[in-house]
């Protein structure tokens, strides 16, 4: 049984999660195993959700993260990586400092650099348009990041 609060597994007999201490409600079913078809490999595969704080299905890799991440990287994922993720206030007015707080170090780093050289030439536009183009990838970006380890925007 997993814990619906941070996502632990632990045994049916416990009233409680070792972990976080959330009550555990035995009347709810138990994990939903979904089996999804891959044409690439021509086999099925087992993926895992479990009900989230929000209340939808969250695949188990994403438990750790908040319930805004856990339901936009679900999303993405089963989307195939066509859904982008919406836009994210946060990075669009603090792209550099968003980046530091998801580990996202070097770049944060670039983009210091790359806004810092070219605002001396193009002023307000540039940092505007930037943090407009961050606002709208951010979710995507910080996805490929957490998932492989990439700074990918497209």
């Amino acid at each position: 049984m997993f814990c619906k609060n941070c996502g632990f597994k632990y045994d049916k007999e416990n009233k409680f999660c070792p972990k976080c201490g959330a009550k555990s409600d035995m009347n709810n079913k138990e994990d939903e195993k979904i089996i999804i078809f891959n044409p690439d490999n021509k086999s099925n595969h087992e993926e895992y959700y479990r009900n989230g704080k929000t209340g939808n299905r969250i695949y188990d890799e994403f438990a750790n993260l908040k319930p805004y991440y856990q339901l936009e990287f679900t999303k993405i994922k089963d989307s195939d990586e066509t859904y982008k993720g919406k836009f994210n206030f946060f990075p669009f007015l603090f792209s550099w400092i968003w980046m530091f707080t998801k580990k996202m170090y070097v770049g944060a780093v670039v983009y210091i650099i790359v806004v810092g050289v070219l605002t001396n030439y193009i002023h307000g536009i540039f940092s505007l348009l930037f943090g407009i183009l961050m606002g709208f990838r951010a979710n995507y970006m910080y996805y490929n990041y957490y998932n492989k380890g990439t700074y990918k925007l497209w």
